[in-house]
């Protein structure tokens, strides 16, 4: 073979193709690595957003909880003039430098359940470090926490008169938000604003100090959920022979629980309610451990023509656990005993939550009695909504121990087993609802043996 078809059946790549190819794999490469970085900058601007979301939370937690909000503020001294920024009220859009203009350093805290200590510090600002360092709050960077008393000027010598006195001021939170994954990567400075109404006590020098929080009825509806977080309610059916239907309704949300029954419900069976608020996390939990439910029980729900509206039988008990049973009566856990009969579609079924007014803020009274309610509720088939049902809103509670028990006062949840003789195929559901959020969605279904 010649020299020049060897040459020829050795082509390979030129220098031109090869230097192409690597231009081309950087181009790509570089294309790639864009992707990437705003791919990994989008997760970050997510990542950051969620924090804002969190960040809002735990501080609303914080001003809008009696306890935590008086143990973050109580004790700080200060006078107005000296923090109330000319008296300007701060919007989003204000100018305000966090490092020279007017305003209190604080730092926000978690308080024991009975309010009476600080347990933990939850933030502060990088310009306020006082022991340990909370400024950083996940993906954020908390750079100043300050209170301003902005509320018009103060009627002596712009400062609080001696004497005490519930005022309105502002909280801002400053902090820096990540925009993107490079390390020198310039911050986004952003700012909070959170209203609070504190209590204050002023003497005759006028110096001013924090005494409490008030809060007021909006502020439950801001934060954490406006229910009790540490309270529920088991409602249960039980029968001699050994089985046991029941659900245990947490009350923090708007929901129903149901439990179907085993069989004809007789002489041989139970039926009971027992409430319980175990370790208070919020001022609601603390409310309703005062609180008492009650259980009732009618054989026939008709005088003549006339609807009986109240229990024949019935008892109370405290969420905290003190029974209050009417004297005749031995109600173990507001459980009803159907001694001697059948429960058919003569009989009727009652409950009803009361609280005590003066033992809790009129705040939350008036919240609670105006927004939250209990429902009882029934079908005569295995079913996953109620076919009746009765809600009644939280009552005041009426002492009517010493009453006779087929007379209670006060209104209450009935239903009525209008639909023939209760057996194996019926559900019985209990509901709790606060904010006007009534839904009958069944969170809690018991039709097997536990």
């Amino acid at each position: 073979m010649s020299k020049s078809k060897r040459r020829s059946s050795q082509k390979g790549f030129s220098l031109i193709s090869v230097i192409f190819a690597i231009a081309l794999t950087g181009v790509l490469a570089l294309g790639l690595m864009r992707i990437f970085k705003n791919s990994a900058n989008s997760q970050m601007n997510f990542k950051s957003g969620q924090s804002e979301l969190v960040l809002s939370k735990v501080i609303s937690i914080i001003l809008n909880k009696r306890n935590h909000c008086t143990q973050t503020f109580a004790g700080i001294t200060f006078k107005k003039k000296d923090i109330d920024f000319d008296n300007e009220f701060i919007e989003l859009s204000t100018a305000y430098d966090y490092l020279s203009d007017e305003g209190q350093n604080i730092e926000l805290y978690q308080s024991n359940a009975e309010g009476s200590a600080r347990t933990h510090k939850r933030m502060n600002g990088d310009d306020n470090i006082n022991g340990i360092d909370k400024s950083k709050f996940d993906k954020l960077k908390i750079k100043s926490i300050k209170l301003i008393m902005n509320n018009g000027a103060g009627p002596c010598s712009d400062d609080y008169c001696e004497g005490t006195i519930t005022d309105t001021g502002q909280v801002l939170v400053f902090y820096e938000k990540p925009v993107s994954i490079e390390e020198n990567a310039q911050k986004q400075l952003l700012k909070k604003i959170f209203d609070i109404n504190l209590t204050i006590e002023t003497d005759n020098s006028n110096e001013s100090t924090i005494t409490s929080c008030e809060l007021n009825s909006s502020s439950l509806e801001v934060g954490e959920s406006p229910y009790p977080a540490a309270c529920k309610i088991r409602f249960y059916h039980d029968n001699l022979a050994g089985f046991d239907r029941h659900i245990d309704l947490d009350l923090n949300e708007a929901s129903f629980g149901a439990f179907r029954t085993k069989s004809d419900i007789d002489n041989n069976d139970r039926f009971g309610i027992n409430p319980t608020c175990s370790s208070p996390v919020t001022d609601i939990d603390n409310y309703f451990r005062d609180c008492y439910i009650g259980f009732g029980w009618r054989d026939s729900s008709r005088n003549n023509n006339t609807e009986n509206l109240q229990p024949a039988i019935f008892a109370r008990r405290q969420f905290k656990g003190v029974p209050v049973i009417p004297a005749g009566f031995s109600l173990t856990d507001l459980e009803i005993d159907f001694s001697g009969t059948d429960v058919n579609e003569d009989d009727s079924f009652y409950t009803r939550i009361a609280c005590e007014q003066g033992t809790h803020s009129a705040e939350i009274d008036q919240y609670v009695k105006n927004t939250c309610g209990i429902c009882l509720g029934h079908s005569d088939s295995y079913n996953l909504s109620p076919q009746s049902v009765s809600c009644i809103k939280v009552q005041d509670y009426i002492n009517d121990e010493e009453d006779s028990p087929n007379s209670p006062q006060g209104l209450w949840s009935r239903i009525n087993t209008n639909t023939g003789d209760v057996d194996n195929n019926d559900t019985f559901f209990l509901g709790f609802f606060c904010n006007n959020q009534y839904s009958p969605y069944v969170k809690y279904f018991s039709y097997e043996n536990p």
